[in-house]
């Protein structure tokens, strides 16, 4: 679509080969140092899980009222409990 080639990966930064072998244990634990990603990452598995779970509990909890008024028994009587 553009009248260029696509840079490869790192190709930019000068770094292909270093750019392109998979992280290590020590990279993953360097990653878990810092306090920012920790927090965005958490922040984004908790609005995840919320997400999934009124996706669930949702539609239930918006058609209970509308059941309950479907079921309701009406009482013409003086005597109803």
């Amino acid at each position: 679509m553009l009248p260029f080639a696509e840079l490869k990966r790192g190709q930019a930064e000068g770094k292909t080969v270093e750019a392109a072998k998979r992280p290590s244990v020590r990279d993953i634990v360097n990653l878990l140092r810092i306090p920012e990603y920790l927090l965005v990452v958490l922040g984004y598995t908790a609005y995840t899980f919320a997400l999934g779970a009124f996706a669930i509990w949702g539609p239930s909890f918006c058609i209970a009222p509308t059941a309950r008024r479907w079921t309701r028994r009406t009482c013409f009587s003086a005597r109803c409990s």
